[in-house]
């Protein structure tokens, strides 16, 4: 879900979050941020996907090695 508006608030520099944290520093810096659940689930939701998408990339990377 990409085009979440969460996603879009997590991208904003005003927010000031960082571009490497751990899932409690992002759920952290969302409530502080006035995110609504739906936003928060937004970002959650294209987390996991971007986890899946790279750990696909490296196992087809390393497939044939």
């Amino acid at each position: 879900m990409l085009s979440g508006q969460g996603v879009k608030n997590i991208l904003d520099k005003a927010h000031g979050f960082p571009p490497g944290g751990s899932r409690g520093t992002y759920r952290d810096a969302m409530r502080r941020a006035g995110f609504s659940r739906d936003e928060q689930d937004d970002v959650w939701t294209a987390w996991r996907d971007m986890l899946k998408d790279e750990l696909l990339k490296k196992y087809y990377a390393n497939r044939n090695q």
